[in-house]
């Protein structure tokens, strides 16, 4: 059950990161103008220039890209390590009911 959880929040995320890949070509698309960075108490919000605009898009692009191959990873591993536990339960199971035919009754 664990591995199911894990595996939905991963998918989860991973369309998050498209969803911000979508709104961020959007944004580039109509010419970004400002940033705002956010802290717990306060914001700064930073005009920029259509240059400068273009090489943050290109870094956050890279940013969310390397994130959306991390998250594929992780949900390859937990689909495999979810299989493998499956495997050695089914051993378990096998090697339990071959040690109770072979007790006497």
């Amino acid at each position: 059950m664990w591995y199911k959880q894990q595996l939905k929040r991963v998918r989860q995320a991973r369309k998050l990161v498209k969803r911000q890949q979508d709104q961020l070509l959007i944004l580039e698309l109509e010419g970004v103008v400002a940033i705002q960075l956010h802290t717990l108490t306060s914001t700064l919000t930073l005009p920029i220039s259509r240059d400068v605009a273009s090489q943050l898009a290109d870094v956050l692009r890279e940013a969310l890209s390397d994130r959306r191959t991390q998250l594929k990873a992780e949900a390859k591993q937990l689909t495999h390590d979810q299989r493998e536990s499956q495997e050695l339960r089914a051993a378990d199971k096998a090697l339990l009911k071959a040690a109770k035919k072979q007790l006497p009754r």
